[in-house]
């Protein structure tokens, strides 16, 4: 079942989900990708990590109509939108940058999420997925969104989209310390803190260990084919 939005909302408003949402901006902000020109589109629900990142760039927020919409950034002109997953409200190659979270787990048709990702895309275009990793605790417990939907492996991650013209260019993953509710005390800010600390060292000795896969891609085109041909092979990929 997809968590809607105040649920989410009411997740990264508690202690274990403001330390998710340290992890996950930290994840964006050091990547190389977070570099890149252009404005950045985020997919799902995205609003916290926007937040610890002081609303990036031109950064614009999606969100799937069965999850529910946030108004976003509050006090100013919206920057948020209802939106179908499948059917996004964007001209064909519009887009630099992709962030998608509490969407892949969820979509009911995974190879057309993947397709309507490709059609946004500029030509070496990016988007990076954040996506529950199979057999982790963090996918197992229902104590955090990431336990619910269906998690994926590297492996099952990598076949969808390269299947979908979409390269995978790097995989990594976050959350090392298990999902655990530490409360507002003191013995919690020392747990969330020894946590924050120790995650980076753990993840670089148990790099495949965390919770949560890094999936960045980029879009790939077949170079002499028109776009209606393009088109044509990757209507032919989602149908299979």
């Amino acid at each position: 079942m997809r968590p809607d939005t105040a649920t989410l909302k009411r997740f990264y408003e508690t202690p274990l989900g403001d330390f998710t949402a340290d992890a996950l901006a930290k994840v964006v902000a050091e990547s190389d990708w977070a570099d890149r020109p252009g404005g950045l589109v985020t997919l799902g629900y995205a609003i916290p990590i926007l937040k610890k990142l002081g609303g990036p760039r031109s950064a614009f927020a999606l969100m799937p109509a069965r999850q529910g919409a946030e108004v976003w950034p509050k006090g100013a002109s919206s920057l948020s939108a209802l939106v179908e997953e499948t059917s996004l409200p964007l001209a064909d190659a519009s887009v630099a940058n992709m962030l998608l979270v509490h969407t892949l787990e969820f979509a009911s048709n995974p190879s057309r999420l993947m397709r309507e990702v490709w059609r946004v895309l500029e030509p070496e275009g990016r988007a990076v997925f954040l996506v529950p990793n199979r057999r982790r605790m963090w996918s197992s417990l229902e104590l955090t969104p990431f336990g619910h939907g269906t998690p994926w492996s590297w492996r099952q991650l990598e076949a969808l989209m390269i299947e979908r013209m979409l390269q995978p260019v790097g995989c990594h993953t976050t959350l090392f310390f298990p999902p655990i509710k530490t409360g507002p005390g003191l013995i919690g800010s020392i747990t969330r803190a020894t946590a924050k600390s120790c995650e980076r060292p753990f993840l670089k000795l148990l790099p495949a260990s965390g919770g949560l896969l890094v999936v960045e891609v980029k879009k790939k085109v077949v170079t002499g084919l028109t776009k209606s041909s393009q088109e044509t092979a990757m209507n032919q990929a989602t149908v299979r």
